[in-house]
């Protein structure tokens, strides 16, 4: 092994210590509990065909909840959080005080999972392999329609919220420039002046970078610290009206190329690819 290579995967092993006893405290959930819990806090019938799950501490929390944001950190997963942990303080504040973990539908991909958060089930009766497929059931985005209340999808031009969840959500918001702090100026515009009922928005920085250096490189250390200045200040502007579940589609493994550079990828059964944590925040009207 080059040995670069194996310095790396040693700081890896050491910063990860201590991983598998926060998994062994931790109550694991189907991404598929996502669209029944959410509809159990708004009130609403959940999806036809949804899984019946529900998360049990994040209902007892947030129901009952008039507003409520999906807030989606892509890549973010269990692993990498839990190694970045200390350039993360806002999130991390909330995972340590109350958490569950989701484990991510195979496969464990982008379209694939973030599907499943809105219709409460896996691939093989949602449909969604890519971004541009179309929904073969029902999503809370039909429920809420149905209900006569608003839905957002959120996401920078050409990824899944804004191919997919976008296209399917009543109040499309697509950023002008592919970036997470253009998505955030621009989602923070449309959703002060449009307050859906529900919004689910993706950000995309953590699978971008991770792709690039590897999920446990140091060099993504300030690309999480905005992640994390991003997400408080979301919540600190509309948290008087809304409650959050905090999550991600899926985590990243690493990968060690031919020449020797590491890189970041997903899609397997790995539990780093599979288990995400989750957090929630109840809005301060309640």
């Amino acid at each position: 092994m080059h040995a670069r290579n194996f310095e790396y995967m040693v700081l890896e092993v050491e910063k990860l210590t201590g991983i598998r006893e926060f998994i062994a405290k931790k109550k694991i959930y189907p991404m598929e509990s996502v669209a029944t819990t959410s509809s159990e806090i708004l009130g609403i019938e959940k999806p036809s065909d949804a899984l019946n799950t529900l998360i049990e501490e994040v209902v007892r929390d947030l129901k009952p909840s008039f507003r409520l944001g999906i807030i989606s950190l892509d890549a973010l997963g269990l692993y990498a959080w839990y190694f970045h942990r200390e350039s993360m303080p806002f999130l991390t504040s909330h995972i340590v005080e109350k958490s569950v973990i989701l484990k991510a539908v195979m496969p464990s991909i982008t379209p694939v999972n973030h599907a499943t958060m809105v219709s409460g089930v896996p691939l093989e009766i949602h449909g969604i392999r890519t971004y541009d497929d179309n929904f073969k059931c029902e999503t809370i985005f039909d429920v809420l329609r149905r209900r006569g209340l608003s839905s957002m999808g959120c996401g920078r031009p050409n990824w899944t919220g804004h191919r997919l969840l976008a296209r399917y959500a009543d109040i499309k918001c697509i950023s002008p420039e592919s970036t997470d702090d253009s998505l955030l100026e621009t989602f923070l515009e449309k959703c002060e002046k449009s307050k859906p009922t529900y919004f689910i928005i993706q950000f995309g920085d953590p699978d971008d970078y991770f792709h690039k250096y590897g999920p446990y490189s140091n060099r993504v250390s300030r690309i999480l610290y905005n992640v994390d200045r991003r997400l408080k200040t979301l919540i600190d502007v509309l948290g008087e009206e809304y409650s959050f579940m905090i999550l991600a589609d899926h985590g990243q493994h690493t990968l060690i190329t031919k020449t020797g550079e590491i890189k970041g990828k997903h899609g397997k059964s790995y539990k780093e690819d599979l288990l995400v944590p989750l957090t929630w925040i109840k809005s301060r009207k309640s």
